[in-house]
């Protein structure tokens, strides 16, 4: 049986964390930042000029690195079911990502940035989700609702993402996963699975990467 790790050492090994550390003097709200920088630098699914969404934003580290990213002629929309304060010159819309009314709402804001009627939902460049529950200590149960926030994810991104967009989305690591890669893969021409540096080494987290959908 392994020796529990007293919670001392887990929050002196936290402490020392560089990236928490780096997140505090670049003005991130979170480490997570530098999860999303690592895979955009790989595979460059955020652009001067596009338009994206940042699903579950809370805290807001990955919509800033976003809005960094696009700059001023592109736009971030951030959606979360709390009401959190987003970076300043991010679009919040608050709501379930799944509920028709919030789904309105996203294309009401794509709809004013851009100044112009939008008759159809194809609207968006890349969709962005860092989602992950709270974690239970039950492998089989975490692995399943991750997959059912990747799933609701996936949903709202092939209503939105225009052909050749990006889906990105973390999951926590389990049996369903290579099954869901294969319904990734029939709507995008490449899928990757990637770990970044800045993820907890023992975490079980890894993200979908999707380029270019079909």
């Amino acid at each position: 049986m392994r020796p529990t790790v007293p919670f001392w050492s887990w929050a002196a090994k936290r402490s020392k964390d560089a990236f928490r550390k780096q997140s505090k003097i670049d003005n991130y709200r979170s480490r997570a930042a530098y999860k999303l920088l690592e895979l955009n630098q790989k595979h460059r699914f955020l652009k001067k000029g596009y338009g994206v969404i940042d699903l579950g934003f809370a805290p807001g580290s990955w919509s800033q690195v976003a809005l960094k990213a696009v700059g001023t002629e592109g736009f971030v929309t951030a959606v979360d079911i709390q009401n959190v304060s987003p970076p300043q010159g991010v679009f919040p819309v608050y709501g379930d990502m799944l509920d028709p009314q919030t789904q309105t709402k996203i294309l009401e804001a794509f709809r004013q940035h851009r100044q112009e009627p939008i008759k159809r939902e194809l609207v968006v460049d890349t969709v962005l989700s860092d989602m992950l529950h709270s974690t239970t200590g039950i492998r089989i149960r975490d692995h399943a609702i991750s997959m059912d926030l990747c799933n609701s994810a996936f949903q709202l991104a092939k209503t939105f993402l225009r052909p050749g967009g990006f889906f990105v989305c973390k999951y926590y690591m389990g049996s369903e996963e290579r099954e869901f890669q294969k319904s990734l893969m029939e709507v995008f021409k490449r899928v990757y699975i990637e770990k970044p540096k800045a993820s907890i080494k023992e975490s079980r987290e890894a993200y979908f990467v999707c380029l270019g959908r079909k």
